[in-house]
């Protein structure tokens, strides 16, 4: 077996896609990714309470405080975000100023929100349900708050993959879906 896969990796060799003046093209994405309750809660995690399980780990709500106020600094910027459920919960708690900043913003076209579950769903592990349940609490948010859609499945952190998410992103409208962890037998 170990033979096979030493063969199999001297085999795939990614080549970096140049433009038409061999220029490397990166695209920076600058996005949230909030687990929720991966070693704390959603409280911990918003609040920056609890340093005793993740010493490094910043407050929530500072992150949003922060991103918005940049945005409004500067115009070129433009930031994504995925999880609905810390996003809301900071929403709630802004000043109406706030809020029509946040509006202004989704109309420029500065903040966007990708995937729009209510948390990132991990696709090893949820059933059909628990995946339409999830994203079916944040589109909601969206719908309201903003008359938003998402049209981009975002899964960065998963630790599998199932087509039953694939199809379901389908069948949500999603014109596009970004993921990584691919397995290198896949690539």
């Amino acid at each position: 077996m170990k033979k096979l896969r030493n063969e199999t990796m001297e085999k795939i060799q990614i080549k970096p896609r140049l433009n038409h003046h061999d220029q490397l093209i990166v695209h920076l994405i600058p996005h949230t990714h909030i687990d929720a309750g991966w070693l704390k809660n959603m409280d911990e995690y918003y609040s920056g309470t609890n340093r005793l399980v993740q010493k490094d780990a910043g407050a929530v709500r500072d992150i949003f405080d922060t991103v918005i106020e940049e945005l409004q600094v500067n115009l070129t910027r433009k930031f994504a975000i995925a999880e609905m459920g810390y996003f809301s919960m900071w929403y709630y708690k802004q000043d109406e100023k706030v809020k029509e900043a946040v509006k202004n913003l989704i109309h420029t076209g500065q903040l966007e929100f990708i995937n729009g579950g209510w948390s990132a769903n991990d696709e090893a592990s949820p059933s059909y349900n628990d995946i339409l349940n999830n994203m079916m609490i944040g589109h909601e948010f969206l719908k309201k708050e903003f008359d938003y859609t998402p049209k981009i499945g975002w899964n960065v952190d998963v630790f599998g993959h199932s087509d039953v998410a694939t199809r379901l992103y389908s069948e949500m409208g999603f014109e596009a879906i970004f993921f990584s962890r691919l397995d290198y037998y896949e690539k």
